[in-house]
């Protein structure tokens, strides 16, 4: 009977500590997402969220990374969000984190000062959408990705990546986007002195009448005898 007693004190001690644990970590986590969308956000906080997520060590690893990423440190970023990717990641989280790695990859292209600036940055570009399509986030092939966001990401890699690849066919583009826009601003110009011409003639219209109507008054006058208006009596 009292060994009986002792297990069921055990488990209840037991059952009690897991509560608190998970009621810690619940809000330890609650009050780390309250910060962060107020920006205050650093290292000291994710090292807490680190140890009360002890069980998801990726954790750490993610939000450091967001913390470098926040703070314009791309390169210790993409370290970050790397070895959060080595670790174990529940299903669903993992897409979150790739996005963030190939968007801090992205961040890092520069201006192009030379073909070698351009290899560089179509590297890097290439290596970012790698970074989305290896785990089915987005799809190398088509659109059917499990992650919309991913998808749209990789989309918008793929243009900077045409831009890029194909510089002639930019400056083609650019010299028909200007005689595009030229033609536009001739017809609009033509347009506008169209409706100039129209508002002239209906102008010169409408005082023609004006005056005809006059001469009309007047002819009705002389008619009548009457040199003048009557002007009121004198006194």
């Amino acid at each position: 009977m009292k060994k009986t007693l002792l297990i069921l004190i055990i488990i209840e001690i037991v059952i009690v500590i897991i509560f608190l644990r998970f009621a810690c970590v619940f809000f330890i986590n609650e009050r780390f997402l309250i910060n962060y969308r107020k920006e205050k956000y650093n290292i000291n906080s994710i090292k807490i969220l680190a140890f009360a997520n002890f069980s998801e060590s990726y954790i750490y690893h993610y939000n450091q990374g967001n913390l470098f990423y926040k703070n314009g440190k791309y390169k210790e970023a993409i370290n970050e969000y790397y070895k959060a990717l080595e670790k174990y990641i529940p299903k669903g989280k993992e897409c979150s984190i790739r996005i963030n790695l190939a968007l801090a990859k992205i961040a890092t292209i520069e201006d192009i000062n030379s073909e070698e600036d351009r290899q560089k940055n179509i590297d890097t570009l290439l290596s970012a959408r790698n970074v989305l399509c290896e785990k089915g986030c987005a799809n190398s092939n088509d659109n059917n990705g499990h992650s919309e966001e991913a998808e749209k990401l990789k989309q918008d890699i793929d243009k900077l990546l045409e831009k890029l690849q194909n510089p002639d066919k930019n400056e083609e583009e650019k010299e028909e986007n200007k005689q595009q826009q030229e033609e536009e601003k001739k017809e609009k110009k033509d347009e506008n002195d169209k409706k100039k011409e129209e508002l002239k003639k209906r102008q010169k219209e409408a005082i023609q009448e004006r005056q005809k109507e006059i001469e009309e008054d007047e002819n009705l006058w002389k008619n009548t005898g009457v040199d003048s208006y009557y002007d009121g009596k004198k006194w």
